[in-house]
């Protein structure tokens, strides 16, 4: 993630996973100790709440998020 990140320069924070019993979409790959990533475009103070709406989320975010993907993926597919 941070070799790849390079070409990005996102702040990026690694770190495990503290709990098993996440209540997310990746929970089922930290319960099986799959590494995961998650990403964050918006952090609104209405996060998850019905005044939530997709403009909020930063799209340079969005956009730099789907290239690192796509590196990462690359660069694991070609291990």
């Amino acid at each position: 993630i941070k070799k790849n990140n390079r070409y990005m320069g996102l702040t990026i924070y690694t770190r495990r996973s503290r709990s098993k019993s996440m209540g997310s979409d990746h929970s089922p790959f930290a319960r099986r100790n799959i590494p995961w990533i998650f990403f964050f475009a918006a952090t609104t103070a209405d996060y998850h709440q019905p005044s939530d709406s997709f403009d909020k989320a930063s799209m340079d975010l969005i956009q730099k998020y789907a290239r690192l993907t796509y590196l990462i993926a690359f660069e694991l597919a070609n291990q």
